[in-house]
């Protein structure tokens, strides 16, 4: 019987370069799903003879090298020919980088509007401002105030959820702060920025050695541990998780708004704005984030 000659089959190369000359013909109906499923349906048809061939090769092997126990010969695991998926991403890319070469270029200029703005400060400062005037430009009383309300709110609240308190909780003797208070709070937060101290019970020592500073006489130091339990910007009762339209940023919402607001009316800065930030290492869901601390400043 007489062996019929196999037709030669083209390789990837030959597929691609007659797909891609046809493709831009008016005739030519191949579309990207059929040359896939051709150029799958081959690398299988490869696949399945290279591993009919390497599994006789391994068979003979084992046959000849295996050793053998009461149980008959003790058999190894085979190397399997390759995966699918490396033949079919190599196609893929294959075919993105034909698809490049085809792709062109268009520039296109921006259209910047015109700065027509005044850069100044928009509010009345005295002659010789100092660092507290231009902070009262922005933590005005109506911001402490929403502190206040927001804080006591939540107080009231924690300690209703909570009937079955511990003896000896701070909870159990809070009482409702005031606008003076909140600023005797923020204020000594802010001191502990410049006055470094291993915990934040060591400001309040009378160790000879840690004490020293202004906080003894400000404010107790269980009340200021108090506030700052309970701290709060926002309702929690008005706040659902479970919406998928949620703020995310409910619960400093109202504060990113007043100052938001607060510096667009304080000051209208010029054309060029010089933004740069200090970005610091940190740990974002176990992938160690690294710092740049010479960074090149950016004129917008």
């Amino acid at each position: 019987m007489a062996v019929q000659p196999r037709k030669r089959r083209m390789n990837r190369e030959e597929a691609l370069g007659e797909i891609f000359a046809d493709r831009d013909s008016d005739d030519s109906d191949f579309s990207d799903s059929e040359f896939e499923a051709t150029v799958s349906e081959e690398s299988e048809e490869e696949e399945e003879e290279d591993k009919g061939e390497e599994d006789k090769r391994e068979e003979a092997n084992v046959k000849e090298d295996e050793p053998e126990n009461a149980h008959g010969p003790v058999r190894g695991n085979r190397r399997r020919g390759r995966g699918r998926g490396i033949r079919a991403r190599i196609t893929r890319e294959e075919q993105e980088r034909l698809l490049e070469a085809k792709w062109t270029s268009l520039d296109q200029d921006l259209q910047i509007p015109q700065f027509t703005a005044t850069p100044r400060i928009q509010v009345q400062l005295p002659n010789e401002p100092s660092a507290g005037d231009f902070m009262k430009l922005f933590l005005t009383d109506q911001l402490f105030g929403l502190l206040v309300t927001q804080t006591n709110l939540y107080a009231s609240q924690y300690k209703r959820s909570n009937p079955n308190l511990p003896r000896h909780p701070q909870a159990n003797y809070w009482v409702d702060t005031t606008r003076n208070e909140m600023k005797q709070f923020l204020a000594l937060t802010l001191l502990m920025g410049i006055v470094k101290k291993p915990q934040l019970c060591d400001y309040w020592s009378t160790n000879a050695l840690l004490k020293g500073s202004v906080f003894n006489s400000v404010m107790p130091c269980n009340h200021y541990q108090s506030i700052l339990q309970f701290l709060h910007f926002a309702d929690n009762s008005q706040f659902d998780l479970n919406d998928p339209d949620h703020d995310r940023l409910y619960k400093v919402r109202s504060l990113v708004d007043h100052l938001v607001s607060k510096f667009k009316s304080t000051y209208i800065p010029e054309k060029e704005i010089s933004v740069d930030e200090k970005t610091s290492v940190q740990t974002v869901h176990h992938l160690q984030v690294g710092s740049v601390w010479n960074k090149n400043v950016q004129s917008l």
